[in-house]
């Protein structure tokens, strides 16, 4: 009796092993992990990666002087080489590539007189071409909250700033959500940290030592208590894994503020000087945080710049023109999707939607920076 308990713990014993190893090697194989790989597809070659990090995948295209740039986001294969087909179309100065694959649906990749556009900016024919014929937008007001037209949500929540509080309106919600007790012009310093915004005390006169919290998933605010306080003359150098980093130009001390934790840190003195991230951590000197006007960058997968020429995508040394004429500034960024103010409308764009009106509002005239927040 005891020699068959023995052989079946054996066996057991060997099972157990055999799970295990079969167990690390499916983890070896499939864990995500980052990749370049070079190949071709009829006369172009594409340079493929995938980057584990921020969990997308881009292609390089190269043919001749032809050289086109795409995206991926949130999605992650086992199998490489995911581009198996390229189809091109022709339309006077316009030329269109389709790239099939059994992974991803691609949008068109297309140039104009060499430069990579859009394809929302091709002509009738080639969108035709393309089967990506779309209606024209009607741009019907839905509602009106507040003398704020609105057309459209795209299912996201706004926060508008009204000089004292915010409007926060999505498709079911229109509130007034009020903060301060006097007119607030230039609210510069407050910042958004995925859904929540961190908004000084602005109630308070040169320093403030209080910052309200909202939660822009349900409108509600908290409020986290500084241990020494900051000037109103700083301003915010950008958000690193949850972490808000700020220069004190009064001070000269840049900090850190983690909203998770409520932990103010120190990370730049006059004498030290400070840090800022720019594809990495650079070490620098007070003077150029206090009088220069820095931001993180190489912390998105593309950045967005606007020139006299129109509105680009960037990524790395690549370019993508999306609209022909210059909006007034940049509002968000969510992954490749990006709102923008003309004037006093705010715009959205998607490479899968195109442009959307979202809504218009009189004071954006006049007042268009840090005023509006979008979750």
């Amino acid at each position: 009796m005891k020699k068959i308990q023995i052989k079946q713990r054996r066996r057991l014993i060997l099972l157990l092993i055999v799970i295990l190893i079969i167990a690390i090697v499916l983890f070896l194989t499939f864990r995500k992990k980052d990749y370049t790989v070079t190949y071709n597809v009829g006369d172009f070659e594409i340079t493929e990666s995938y980057h584990k990090d921020l969990n997308y995948y881009s292609f390089i295209l190269t043919k001749g002087e032809t050289n086109l740039f795409s995206t991926v986001n949130n999605q992650h294969f086992t199998a490489k080489k995911i581009v198996n087909q390229i189809t091109g179309y022709q339309e006077e100065d316009e030329t269109c590539y389709i790239l099939s694959s059994n992974k991803v649906r691609f949008e068109p990749l297309c140039t104009k007189n060499e430069e990579q556009i859009s394809y929302h900016l091709t002509s009738d024919n080639m969108k035709e071409k393309l089967e990506r014929t779309t209606e024209e937008q009607e741009n019907t007001i839905l509602t009106t909250y507040n003398n704020i037209n609105i057309y459209n949500y795209a299912y996201y929540d706004y926060y508008i700033w009204n000089y004292r509080g915010f409007y926060h309106i999505n498709e079911n919600i229109e509130e007034n959500i009020t903060l301060f007790d006097q007119d607030i012009y230039n609210p510069s310093l407050i910042v958004q940290v995925e859904d929540i915004l961190l908004i000084p005390d602005y109630n308070a006169d040169y320093y403030f030592d209080k910052i309200y919290l909202l939660d822009m998933n349900t409108g509600k605010t908290s409020t986290w208590n500084l241990d020494t306080s900051i000037y109103f003359d700083s301003a915010i150098l950008g958000v690193y894994q949850k972490e808000v980093y700020l220069v004190d130009k009064h001070e000269k001390i840049e900090w850190k503020l983690n909203i998770e934790k409520n932990i103010q840190e120190r990370v730049g003195t006059e004498n030290s000087g400070g840090i800022i991230y720019e594809n990495g951590w650079t070490n620098v000197s007070m003077n150029r945080l206090i009088y220069q006007n820095n931001k993180f960058t190489g912390l998105n997968i593309l950045d967005y710049q606007i020139t006299d020429q129109g509105l680009y995508a960037i990524y790395e040394n690549y370019q993508k023109k999306i609209k022909e004429n210059a909006p007034t500034s940049i509002v968000a960024q969510k992954i490749n999707d990006i709102f923008y103010l003309i004037n006093d409308n705010l715009y959205y764009f998607s490479e899968s939607n195109g442009e959307m009106l979202i809504m218009n509002y009189f004071e954006w005239n006049f007042n268009s920076q840090n005023v509006i927040f979008i979750s």
